[in-house]
């Protein structure tokens, strides 16, 4: 996994950088290869994630979401949070949209997280 590696790879560096720094060494080249890393980092990011939203574009078949519970519906809401009104959901219900809607909520939010 080419991003977790970055990661583990950057925090080597800082480390190093920061044992470094406290015998008072210049470290003015390793933080511009760290920034390099961080560049490195969101290229892989971006290719990985591309490549995570373009299977869910293309397995989904488009059409509504159907709910048979409370259950469904919350464990919906938990990742599409307020793209349905509850309070008028009669069951079994036809959402206005596909599953490809609460997947690509849930691979936003991972995407944010592994940007952050």
């Amino acid at each position: 996994n080419q991003p977790q590696m970055l990661l583990d790879l950057k925090l080597l560096l800082v480390l190093f950088c920061q044992t470094l720094g406290g015998y008072e060494l210049n470290v003015t080249k390793l933080y511009k290869l760290l920034i390099n890393l961080y560049q490195k980092y969101c290229d892989s990011l971006q290719s990985l994630w591309k490549t995570k939203f373009k299977e869910v574009f293309g397995k989904d078949n488009y059409s509504p979401l159907t709910v048979d519970s409370d259950v469904q519906l919350e464990q919906l809401m938990g990742c599409a949070y307020s793209a349905v009104d509850k309070t008028d959901i009669k069951f079994p219900s036809l959402l206005p949209f596909s599953k490809l809607v609460p997947e690509i909520f849930t691979l936003m939010e991972e995407y944010i997280e592994a940007s952050l």
